[in-house]
């Protein structure tokens, strides 16, 4: 694989642009070089841990939203259901009154 084929997986993985571009710098200096040295790798490898760990926190709040979504989504239906049970009481009444009222 060529350092050029290697970028394009890299842009295509989903890297933030910031990401992208300090480890296409680190290979572009590495190709001048001829050689990827291990501080040029624990750099991109460090990038890549720090794409990780940012996936991992908004994955994390991504969970966190859903689970707050659905809890008052619940919350929202048991309102719902109360208002629904309110509503049959008053009709139920207001039927007895009118019943009462017209003398049936």
């Amino acid at each position: 694989m060529t350092t050029q084929e290697f970028k394009e997986q890299l842009k295509e993985s989903g890297l933030s642009q910031e990401s992208f571009e300090a480890i296409a710098k680190i290979l572009d200096g590495a190709q001048a070089e001829k050689v990827l040295s291990d501080d040029n790798k624990k750099e991109i490898k460090s990038i890549l841990n720090a794409e990780a760990d940012a996936a991992d926190i908004e994955a994390s709040a991504l969970e966190e939203a859903a689970s707050a979504l659905e809890e008052y989504a619940d919350g929202l239906s048991a309102a719902l259901g109360d208002a629904e049970k309110e509503i049959g009481k008053i009709e139920s009444d207001l039927i007895t009154e009118v019943d009462e009222v017209s003398g049936l």
